[in-house]
Protein backbone atom coordinates (compact mmCIF):
# COMPACT_ATOMS: atom_id res chain seq x y z
CA UNK A 1 0.00 0.00 0.00
CA UNK A 2 1.09 3.72 -0.64
CA UNK A 3 0.43 6.60 1.35
CA UNK A 4 0.36 9.84 -0.45
CA UNK A 5 1.12 12.80 1.88
CA UNK A 6 0.81 16.74 -0.13
CA UNK A 7 1.74 20.21 1.60
CA UNK A 8 -0.50 22.53 0.27
CA UNK A 9 1.81 25.81 0.16
CA UNK A 10 4.58 24.99 -1.94
CA UNK A 11 3.01 21.18 -3.46
CA UNK A 12 5.85 18.82 -2.09
CA UNK A 13 4.51 15.79 -2.11
CA UNK A 14 5.80 12.41 -0.60
CA UNK A 15 4.57 8.93 -1.25
CA UNK A 16 5.48 5.69 1.24
CA UNK A 17 5.29 2.33 1.73
CA UNK A 18 2.86 1.37 4.47
CA UNK A 19 2.59 -2.17 5.59
CA UNK A 20 -1.14 -1.59 5.15
CA UNK A 21 -4.36 -0.13 4.35
CA UNK A 22 -5.31 0.35 8.31
CA UNK A 23 -4.55 2.67 10.71
CA UNK A 24 -2.05 0.76 12.84
CA UNK A 25 -0.24 1.36 9.58
CA UNK A 26 -0.62 5.11 8.69
CA UNK A 27 -1.08 6.48 11.86
CA UNK A 28 2.94 6.44 12.91
CA UNK A 29 3.98 7.56 9.02
CA UNK A 30 1.78 11.03 9.28
CA UNK A 31 3.19 11.97 12.68
CA UNK A 32 6.80 11.30 12.20
CA UNK A 33 6.14 13.17 8.91
CA UNK A 34 4.23 15.77 10.59
CA UNK A 35 6.52 16.17 13.88
CA UNK A 36 9.38 17.41 11.80
CA UNK A 37 7.59 20.54 9.76
CA UNK A 38 6.27 22.58 13.28
CA UNK A 39 4.35 25.52 11.12
CA UNK A 40 1.77 22.93 9.97
CA UNK A 41 -1.60 23.97 10.41
CA UNK A 42 -4.34 21.23 9.92
CA UNK A 43 -4.19 17.66 8.19
CA UNK A 44 -7.13 16.56 5.79
CA UNK A 45 -7.48 12.87 4.91
CA UNK A 46 -10.50 11.42 3.40
CA UNK A 47 -12.82 8.61 4.84
CA UNK A 48 -10.65 5.53 4.36
CA UNK A 49 -10.37 3.22 7.33
CA UNK A 50 -6.66 3.87 7.66
CA UNK A 51 -7.71 7.48 9.19
CA UNK A 52 -9.25 5.64 11.64
CA UNK A 53 -7.03 6.96 15.02
CA UNK A 54 -7.18 10.41 13.80
CA UNK A 55 -7.94 11.16 17.72
CA UNK A 56 -4.68 9.80 18.24
CA UNK A 57 -2.78 11.91 15.34
CA UNK A 58 -4.80 15.18 16.88
CA UNK A 59 -3.60 14.59 20.45
CA UNK A 60 0.35 13.56 19.37
CA UNK A 61 0.73 16.43 16.98
CA UNK A 62 -1.62 19.35 18.13
CA UNK A 63 -3.48 19.67 14.84
CA UNK A 64 -7.19 19.37 13.82
CA UNK A 65 -7.53 16.24 11.37
CA UNK A 66 -10.40 17.50 8.90
CA UNK A 67 -12.22 14.55 6.75
CA UNK A 68 -13.19 15.04 3.00
CA UNK A 69 -16.89 14.87 2.28
CA UNK A 70 -17.56 11.60 0.96
CA UNK A 71 -17.56 11.77 -2.90
CA UNK A 72 -15.36 14.69 -3.03
CA UNK A 73 -12.37 14.04 -4.37
CA UNK A 74 -12.21 18.57 -4.99
CA UNK A 75 -11.47 18.48 -1.68
CA UNK A 76 -8.75 16.91 -1.63
CA UNK A 77 -7.47 18.56 -5.54
CA UNK A 78 -3.55 18.92 -4.92
CA UNK A 79 -3.17 15.00 -3.41
CA UNK A 80 -5.71 13.92 -6.46
CA UNK A 81 -3.20 15.72 -8.94
CA UNK A 82 -0.18 13.71 -6.98
CA UNK A 83 -2.36 10.22 -7.32
CA UNK A 84 -2.36 10.89 -11.20
CA UNK A 85 1.24 11.48 -11.51
CA UNK A 86 2.47 8.76 -9.30
CA UNK A 87 0.00 6.06 -11.86
CA UNK A 88 2.39 7.90 -14.60
CA UNK A 89 5.13 5.45 -13.24
CA UNK A 90 3.23 2.57 -10.99
CA UNK A 91 -0.16 2.07 -13.18
CA UNK A 92 -2.77 0.39 -11.58
CA UNK A 93 -2.22 -3.24 -13.53
CA UNK A 94 1.23 -3.44 -11.73
CA UNK A 95 1.63 -4.69 -8.04
CA UNK A 96 2.41 -1.97 -5.67
CA UNK A 97 4.90 -4.93 -4.05
CA UNK A 98 6.84 -4.44 -7.13
CA UNK A 99 7.85 -1.55 -6.46
CA UNK A 100 10.90 -0.67 -4.43
CA UNK A 101 11.83 2.26 -2.32
CA UNK A 102 14.75 3.37 -4.73
CA UNK A 103 12.27 3.85 -7.60
CA UNK A 104 9.23 5.89 -5.01
CA UNK A 105 12.32 8.05 -4.21
CA UNK A 106 12.64 8.50 -7.50
CA UNK A 107 9.23 9.47 -8.47
CA UNK A 108 9.12 11.54 -5.33
CA UNK A 109 12.32 13.24 -6.90
CA UNK A 110 10.27 13.78 -10.15
CA UNK A 111 7.08 15.27 -8.31
CA UNK A 112 9.11 17.71 -6.57
CA UNK A 113 12.05 19.13 -9.01
CA UNK A 114 9.62 19.93 -11.86
CA UNK A 115 9.02 23.52 -12.33
CA UNK A 116 5.18 25.03 -11.61
CA UNK A 117 3.19 27.94 -13.04
CA UNK A 118 1.56 28.52 -9.45
CA UNK A 119 4.94 28.42 -7.87
CA UNK A 120 6.53 31.38 -10.23
CA UNK A 121 8.20 28.76 -12.31
CA UNK A 122 10.18 27.23 -9.20
CA UNK A 123 10.00 23.61 -8.16
CA UNK A 124 7.97 22.74 -4.98
CA UNK A 125 10.81 21.09 -3.40
CA UNK A 126 12.16 24.60 -3.55
CA UNK A 127 9.44 26.16 -2.17
CA UNK A 128 9.09 23.67 0.51
CA UNK A 129 13.15 24.25 1.85
CA UNK A 130 11.55 28.16 2.02
CA UNK A 131 8.73 27.63 4.07
CA UNK A 132 8.50 25.09 5.84
CA UNK A 133 9.80 25.47 9.56
CA UNK A 134 11.30 21.86 10.72
CA UNK A 135 11.61 21.25 14.33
Amino acid sequence: VLVTITERLSGQHIVRHVSGRNSRAVTPILINFFNEISNAKLITVDRGREFAKYDEIEKTLGLPVYFAHPYSPEERGSNELLNRYVRRFIPKKRKIETVGNKELDQINHWINSRPMKTLNWQSPRKVFQQFAVFG
